[in-house]
């Protein structure tokens, strides 16, 4: 299975000079946490795309500024996670998004990551822009094609994912026979859509269709102990030293790792 350095990392940065992306007012009518049990659509496809939810989802947790889902059916256990703010959307692309399984009352744990960039291939993704004296172009056939642009450089990039918690397991291709599968995209709306699938074979701590088992989903951000992205200049004055420290330590707090836990029990067939 194909290995990546953990200690190198892609900077991902995300121009949006056009239209920014504010927040679903439904956030605030949601729960911090999915609270309830579910099936998951007979049709359920992971593809990057929410169509097989109508673009609803359970929860937003507000630590991590997730809209998401988590459900199950016979054979798989899956998370659909909706990001609207750019901000989260390049902390995501440092690291990934960890979706852990735990054993309530033990340390057995078992992680899903997604999307691992490969190295020496950084992305940089932009909104809707217009030359200089130019109307902003808004037009569905200009975000569609901005859209298709930016996912097809997903298509490229995004094409591992790394599993913890099960031996010979480690990093491994999206496009693996084990049935781990995952996807992501953007939409006309430049919502990111993240789609995980987690064969319940793999966790026997979870096939008890009445055991509850704790879920953790994790933003892994800027990598620790990486220098950040600001650098000095020769014969910099203490001065721009210490405004530049403050920079960096300003921009690693900003993009820190962010979680939440949860418990869920398997939804039984009706």
């Amino acid at each position: 299975m194909k290995k990546i350095n953990n200690s190198r990392f892609i900077i991902i940065v995300i121009v949006c000079t056009g239209i920014l992306v504010h927040f679903d007012a439904l956030s605030q009518k949601l729960p911090n946490k999915q609270d309830i049990s579910m099936r998951a659509p007979a049709d359920i496809k992971i593809d990057g795309k929410s169509a097989e939810w109508k673009d609803n989802f359970q929860a937003y947790n507000s630590a991590t500024q997730l809209f998401y889902t988590i459900a199950n059916d016979d054979d798989n256990f899956y998370l659909t996670i909706k990001v609207v703010d750019l901000d989260v959307v390049r902390k995501i692309f440092f690291s990934g998004i960890t979706l852990a399984m735990q054993k309530t009352g033990t340390k057995e744990k078992i992680s899903v990551t997604y999307p691992l960039i490969e190295p020496n291939h950084p992305i940089g993704f932009v909104g809707i822009y217009n030359r200089k004296g130019e109307p902003i172009d808004t037009s569905s056939k200009t975000k569609d094609s901005i859209m298709k642009r930016n996912n097809a450089t997903l298509d490229r990039n995004c094409k591992y994912l790394r599993v913890t918690g099960i031996n010979g397991f480690d990093t491994i291709s999206v496009y693996n026979e084990l049935g781990i599968k995952a996807a992501g995209r953007f939409n006309q709306a430049k919502a990111y859509i993240l789609e995980l699938a987690f064969p319940l074979k793999y966790a026997d701590f979870i096939t008890n269709k009445d055991a509850v088992f704790r879920y953790n989903i994790v933003i892994n951000g800027f990598p620790a102990g990486s220098p950040g992205p600001n650098h000095p200049m020769p014969n910099s004055s203490p001065e721009m030293l210490e405004m530049i420290d403050k920079m960096n330590a300003s921009y690693i707090a900003k993009n820190a790792p962010t979680d939440f836990w949860g418990e869920y029990t398997l939804a039984k067939k009706p």
